[in-house]
């Protein structure tokens, strides 16, 4: 996988391309401070092509396992970024 960075201001939001040789998107990331020790973290990601019949199949008979798989990583990141607080 090929990630190449679109844009980056952090810490306010970051926008990368993912290329990889069965599908292609982007994400945009962003960070808002909602008090001192609470920041909210948003993500949007666009799916722009699929190669090989096999995603073009599971992105019209199973959508949710897309979303199933970002909704991981974003609660793994969660559990990371909670574990690694400042005292």
């Amino acid at each position: 996988m090929t990630e190449t960075i679109l844009q980056n201001d952090l810490p306010h939001f970051s926008e990368a391309l993912y290329e990889h040789k069965f599908m292609v998107n982007t994400m945009r990331s962003e960070l808002k401070e909602v008090s001192p020790d609470t920041t909210e973290y948003t993500s949007a990601i666009e799916y722009t092509k699929f190669n090989g019949w096999l995603p073009k199949l599971m992105t019209f008979f199973m959508p949710g396992v897309f979303r199933k798989q970002v909704q991981k990583w974003l609660d793994q990141f969660k559990e990371f970024a909670e574990s690694h607080q400042k005292s």
